[in-house]
């Protein structure tokens, strides 16, 4: 299963190798995010590290630090075990313990 399928599908890994959920973002933004990490910042070298750095990159710079799309693209190279080299993702928490929160503060 490749990452811009579980970006645009959501889901885990096949075969369970981790047990990270990726939120789905649909196929346009997920396309959009290789797209462009593919012709503006990516080399015939880089490895899938760099490629998730630079996924990463894309993510946060098109749709904001912390988005659906940026933890979802990062959850995705988590959940098929690609280590973060880079720092566009962020450190690993959970993230839906942060919504209630929000969510109070803002709809008091």
């Amino acid at each position: 299963m490749s990452r811009l399928y579980l970006l645009s599908q959501g889901g885990t890994h096949p075969r369970t190798k981790t047990s990270t959920v990726v939120s789905g973002v649909g196929l346009q933004m997920s396309a959009e995010v290789f797209y462009y990490a593919l012709r503006d910042y990516m080399l015939s070298n880089d490895g899938y590290s760099a490629a998730r750095d630079k996924t990463a990159r894309v993510a946060q710079e098109r749709y904001g630090i912390g988005s659906a799309v940026h933890v979802s693209t990062c959850a995705a190279w988590d959940a098929v075990g690609v280590p973060d080299a880079g720092s566009y993702c962020p450190v690993p928490f959970d993230w839906s313990a942060i919504y209630p929160a929000v969510a109070a503060i803002i709809f008091q």
